[in-house]
């Protein structure tokens, strides 16, 4: 594939256009080849395309709601999406789903991922700290229990909405 032109010869290239230079002439100035010369001119004369409006259905979370959603998670940034409905329906009195929610979520490029390393990465001084306490315990004296199946909402109840 052929590297693209700088902006020095693109514009080069359309004043010579605008001016009624020959293609071939265009070309052998502004040391390009003749196809870059006619796709420029054709771009150059078309007329501009209107880009068609999203697909789908409207997004049933108002302007409002997304910019109170993002001072949200500026603040607390480790909610669960069943938290932030019960969020939403306490300030707009308006049920949403966790689908819309994630959605939202994933548009302004918010992923649990994220999330968790900004958390595991965020204090210093508490790692340091937790470090320090630490070392005071020898390593069989030590004991790691995994749970991955355990989330912290355990007298949470989910609403059938």
């Amino acid at each position: 594939m052929a590297p693209q032109l700088d902006a020095v010869k693109h514009s080069l290239i359309k004043i010579l256009l605008k001016e009624g230079f020959k293609t071939k002439l265009t070309a052998s100035v502004a040391l390009c080849s003749v196809r870059a010369v006619q796709r420029i001119r054709l771009k150059q004369f078309e007329m501009p395309i209107q880009r068609a409006k999203r697909a789908g259905r409207r997004s049933c979370i108002t302007p409002a709601m997304d910019k109170a959603l993002c001072d949200l998670i500026l603040e607390q940034p480790y909610l669960y999406r069943s938290e932030m409905a019960d969020f939403l329906y306490r300030k707009f009195r308006k049920r949403i789903s966790e689908r819309p929610l994630g959605r939202f979520l994933r548009s302004i490029g918010c992923t649990r991922t994220m999330i968790h390393r900004i958390a595991q990465q965020r204090n210093a001084d508490l790692r340091d700290y937790y470090l320090h306490k630490m070392s005071q315990y020898k390593s069989y004296q030590l004991a790691f229990v995994d749970e991955p199946g355990c989330d912290g909402r355990d007298g949470y109840r989910r609403w059938g909405w």
